[in-house]
């Protein structure tokens, strides 16, 4: 699904490459395999989720799933695949966290590397963000959270913080947005925006060493930044030349 070679002209934002975009990290796949087997059934793990896993295109996102379980305190009674309305689509997690019930949706943004590229000119400030999360909860019984899991590249800016505040006010079924960034240079993972952040902090747990400590390279074609798109081919011979002195003019 991504790389340059798989988007050669970079006309789908989808040529970048390098682990957890184009490929897995194994340390990761270690760590969800140990929650696997210490979090879930030996009827649930691997079996359920074996299919997906041998998926190239739904590999990572369901090591991204599997992840967000061990980001909680002590998760208990886990189902999967729970559907809280019966004609609504199905949750990615249902469990008890400290005696309260827990409603959790994953979502994995692949596309948001492009931040750590396009700087101020990446925006996520666009309702449609949170598109694939409609129909999945409804109004939630007392003493349950409904909660939205997101896994992005890059921090969250203004623009995107105002956008969850925006889709927190529409839908008032959903009781916090939380977006684990692999990229976070200033260390204020998780961002948290919830209606009671106090009792969301509580029961969330920080990154542990493997995080903080994780880096990888992204390779990607040469983009023009501001207009959001890789360069043409004619563009690339350009900016290289402006990279090479001119013997004429030492």
């Amino acid at each position: 699904m991504y790389g340059p070679e798989a988007d050669p002209d970079g006309d789908n934002n989808r040529d970048a490459a390098g682990p957890l975009i184009s490929c897995g990290e194994f340390v990761r796949l270690s760590k969800a395999c140990m929650l696997g087997r210490k979090l879930l059934s030996p009827g649930d793990w691997p079996q359920k989720f074996a299919s997906k896993l041998r998926d190239t295109q739904q590999h990572l996102s369901t090591i991204e799933e599997i992840l967000w379980l061990g980001r909680w305190n002590t998760p208990e009674r886990i189902e999967m695949s729970y559907k809280q309305i019966p004609s609504g689509k199905d949750i990615d997690w249902r469990f008890t966290c400290c005696d309260i019930k827990i409603n959790l949706e994953v979502k994995y943004r692949l596309r948001d590397w492009q931040g750590i590229v396009d700087g101020p000119h990446f925006s996520r400030n666009f309702d449609s963000y949170f598109d694939d999360v409609l129909g999945k909860f409804g109004p939630r019984p007392d003493g349950e959270l409904n909660v939205v899991g997101i896994t992005t590249f890059t921090p969250p800016d203004r623009g995107l913080q105002e956008c969850t505040q925006r889709f927190l006010e529409n839908h008032a079924e959903i009781d916090a947005v939380i977006f684990w960034s692999i990229h976070d240079p200033k260390g204020k993972r998780p961002d948290i925006h919830a209606r009671q952040p106090d009792l969301i902090k509580m029961l969330f747990k920080g990154a542990d060493r493997e995080d903080d400590l994780f880096c990888a390279p992204i390779r990607h074609l040469w983009r023009k930044s501001d207009e959001r798109r890789a360069m043409r081919p004619a563009e690339a011979m350009d900016a290289i030349s402006m990279m090479i002195p001119n013997p004429g003019n030492e």
